[in-house]
């Protein structure tokens, strides 16, 4: 067929270069806008998962109580070397995640006790000597137990005069129960606060193992607006603490609390609210 000058054929007109870049600008600047709001939403469904396992271990510990007529010991004397991780695994709960906040990666140890930090979990290695002897087991979590709850008062604190004052020893004598914190974010297993424990100026690190055992192994910025892997490494203690941490209470609740607010519980049967000093 002749094509005359009047006829003609269609063409496509294809995007410029300029359109292009234009386009992907506009795609790359409503993907900034969207990442922030993901990132939110990932970090409080992680903080709601955290408090969710923070309940599981409290009302498992009640349940332990109300079972036996006293605390969680130090070392469960059928299964010595695990802790309180022990008794309640083989009691009630049983599944390992429980003890793992969702903002912690696990450590890369497999047969020896590791410390945690704001983004790491902790590591025990339990190696089964007994006695009674029994399977060794590795042990890991994010959360660590109020020791002025354990059942037997062994003197761990020992900057802390009459130290076995302090424990609450039995159900009967925790006044305020949902005041009273059991279980929470931690670097490290356990922990026995003091009402003038002052934050170490790591928040990352937390003072790790170090002694005395007392606050400065929680306050560690694992929730809030940033990831744990931003806590600071060189703190100011005299300023208003970043960042929050969950809790697991003696009346079964959960709940997030900003680390400046961790004073303000009764984490002893003596706390003394007229001594803290922040």
């Amino acid at each position: 067929m002749k094509i005359t000058t009047t006829q003609r054929i269609p063409s496509r007109r294809a995007f410029t270069l300029i359109e292009l870049l234009v386009v992907i600008a506009i795609i790359a600047i409503l993907a900034a806008m969207l990442l922030p709001a993901l990132s939110s939403a990932k970090m409080r469904a992680q903080q709601l998962k955290c408090t969710s396992n923070l309940k599981q271990l409290s009302l498992a510990s009640i349940m332990y109580i109300n079972d036996t007529g006293g605390f969680i010991g130090y070392s469960d004397p059928t299964l010595p070397g695990s802790l309180w991780m022990g008794t309640l695994i083989n009691l009630y709960a049983q599944v390992d995640s429980v003890r793992q906040c969702p903002v912690t990666a696990l450590p890369k140890v497999t047969t020896a006790s590791q410390v945690g930090d704001c983004a790491t979990a902790w590591a025990w290695y339990d190696n089964g000597a007994g006695p009674p002897a029994h399977a060794a087991r590795l042990y890991t979590g994010s959360y660590a137990i109020n020791g002025w709850l354990y059942k037997d008062p062994t003197n761990f604190r020992t900057d802390v005069p009459n130290n076995t004052d302090y424990y609450f020893l039995k159900d009967s004598a925790i006044q305020k129960p949902s005041d009273t914190p059991l279980f929470l974010d931690s670097v490290w297993v356990d922990f026995w606060p003091w009402e003038t424990d002052a934050p170490n100026t790591d928040l990352y690190l937390c003072g790790g193992t170090s002694n005395p055992p007392g606050m400065a192994r929680c306050v560690t910025p694992r929730h809030g607006s940033k990831p744990p892997g931003a806590a600071p490494r060189n703190f100011n203690p005299s300023q208003v603490l970043p960042g929050s941490v969950n809790l697991g209470f003696m009346d079964g609740h959960a709940e997030t609390a900003k680390l400046q607010k961790l004073w303000r519980y009764q984490w002893h049967k003596n706390w003394n609210m007229a001594i803290v000093n922040r």
